[in-house]
């Protein structure tokens, strides 16, 4: 999701609104603690957490509820406590906390065995995930509306074949990359092959990195943030994996050595489409061409999409991936 905003202070609107919330569901309101989030403000008592959003995706929440509601124990999660609307726009959410913390914080002290443990952990964990039956709750609505509306600046993991309709509207929000986007679009044209095979949707996380991997003493105790969950392809759960433990450098993941050998180790099908490093490419692509809608000259919270665009065009990520993905020998 687009980083929108840096709070590091609980303002006092914000904290009266939780307050009310967590009165009203008769839960304790005390020990209030802001956290980081990205799309969403989120924020901590010593048992819940408590997540904000301001409507942008419609019924998010109220998804991510259903989801969790469904979801089997051995695909650890947290409990929907209370899900509802905002008196001004949006929802909350409110989660059961979990002992831990997030994998990405974790990681640096994890030992290394500790470290292989989480991500066969984490393999086996999203093997059961997609294994589970195709039912009507894994619908998300908010993406099916963006792409409906035409709302593609928030059509995030829209299915391959729609990148015609962000190539178009991303060149009204960035006139200036008129060349460049001609050039990712032939990009993509000659990719759309490696999805020809017809793949049944299966129900997939699709934000799926270590900040939303809750460990607890070297195990994965939880996996959260399932407002973008929905139906669709079981590789596409790389696409945000590979791209939150790749390092500025461009290099093999060396903050996380081993964990893409070790997690095909544990969930091999996840690797195996035969067409894999295209389809990376095409994920890649239609993540930054929505970005583009958002970045403006000035912003922190990532470099100009239109980088990532054209060494996808050059070939370097297309090289740069399958040398993640041929890292390491699985421990």
């Amino acid at each position: 999701m687009v980083k929108e905003r840096e709070i590091v202070t609980l303002d006092a609107p914000i904290r009266e609104e939780v307050q009310a919330i967590l009165e009203a569901h008769g839960l304790p309101c005390a020990d209030l603690s802001i956290s980081d989030g990205f799309a969403n403000l989120v924020v901590m008592t010593t048992d819940h957490v408590i997540r904000l959003n301001e409507g942008r995706f419609p019924d998010a929440f109220a998804h991510e509820t259903t989801v969790l509601n469904h979801l089997p124990r051995e695909i650890p999660h947290p409990v929907a406590v209370a899900c509802g609307k905002r008196k001004s726009v949006g929802e909350f959410l409110i989660v059961e906390r979990l002992a831990g913390e997030n994998l990405d914080h974790a990681w640096p002290r994890l030992s290394v065995t500790n470290r292989g443990r989480v991500v066969r952990e984490l393999g086996r964990i999203l093997l059961s995930l997609h294994e589970l039956p195709v039912a009507g709750w894994m619908r998300n609505s908010w993406v099916s509306a963006a792409l409906m509306t035409g709302k593609w600046r928030d059509a995030y993991h829209a299915p391959p074949e729609h990148f015609p309709h962000l190539i178009a509207s991303a060149a009204v929000e960035r006139p200036d990359l008129r060349r460049l986007l001609h050039s990712v679009s032939d990009f993509m044209t000659a990719r759309l092959h490696a999805f020809d095979d017809n793949e049944p949707n299966i129900f997939v996380h699709t934000d799926l990195h270590f900040r939303n991997v809750i460990v607890d003493a070297g195990h994965v105790t939880s996996l959260i943030d399932f407002e973008g969950s929905r139906l669709g392809q079981r590789d596409i759960e790389l696409d945000m994996l590979l791209r939150s433990i790749a390092p500025d450098d461009g290099g093999a993941a060396s903050r996380y050595p081993g964990t893409i050998a070790t997690l095909r180790f544990a969930y091999p099908e996840l690797f195996s489409h035969p067409s894999l490093v295209t389809r990376l490419e095409v994920y890649e692509a239609l993540w930054h061409l929505v970005q583009l809608h958002h970045w403006r000259a000035g912003h922190t919270w990532t470099s100009d999409p239109a980088g990532p665009l054209m060494l996808l065009t050059t070939g370097a990520f297309r090289e740069r991936v399958a040398m993640m993905l041929d890292e390491g020998i699985a421990p």
